[in-house]
């Protein structure tokens, strides 16, 4: 936060910045900032489900994700006494919902024996618990795979610790910061280069 607070190119609070760490992103909201590649939860926004695809897209062609890495990312992952991928759920909110009350079409014929066992005993409290048939995996997949859209970040601020594959950084930027937990990315036309 010091060094945003003190370089210069992050006076301009429009400048478009890629971040998912979640503390980071209120920080920069609260200070103002507007511009946005992406936000790590969807619930800050009023973003349409399609939208918020498209973004999903751009953002993983821009770092080059393959099929692997993309599927991965929106997996449905058994965590103790629920499945829920934390980026499934914050970036989607509770679209993919799934408990005995609720759950995608209603049909449990697009998931798993494991996962229709755990969404029968988790009762309709269960507010939690996420999970993406596999008809939706699919049409997630696809749409991937077909889109060529990408976003145009000026800065990207990376989270060294996060479990998101997004780190492979293009060419076009450099680093400009960087400490245990951060690493700072600008465009390398600013000539801010370390």
């Amino acid at each position: 936060m010091n060094f945003i607070n003190n370089t210069e190119l992050f006076k301009d609070k429009k400048i478009e910045i890629f971040n998912l760490n979640y503390k980071l992103s209120i920080w920069l909201i609260l200070n103002d900032y507007k511009n946005f590649s992406i936000l790590p939860v969807s619930f800050w926004t009023s973003k349409n489900n399609q939208i918020l695809e498209i973004e999903l897209n751009s953002t993983s062609n821009f770092f080059n994700l393959n099929i692997s890495e993309f599927n991965k990312l929106i997996s449905n992952q058994k965590k103790t006494w629920r499945f829920k991928n934390n980026f499934v759920y914050n970036f989607f909110g509770r679209k993919y919902l799934a408990n005995n009350l609720t759950h995608v079409d209603k049909d449990l014929n697009q998931y798993t024996n494991e996962e229709i066992d755990f969404i029968n005993r988790n009762n309709f409290l269960i507010s939690h618990q996420i999970l993406i048939p596999k008809n939706e995996i699919i049409r997630l997949e696809d749409n991937f795979l077909n889109s060529k859209d990408r976003i145009s970040p000026e800065i990207i601020i990376l989270n060294k610790n996060s479990i998101y594959p997004f780190s492979n950084v293009p060419d076009m930027f450099c680093s400009i910061f960087d400490n245990q937990n951060y690493e700072i990315y600008s465009l390398k036309s600013y000539k801010l280069c370390k």
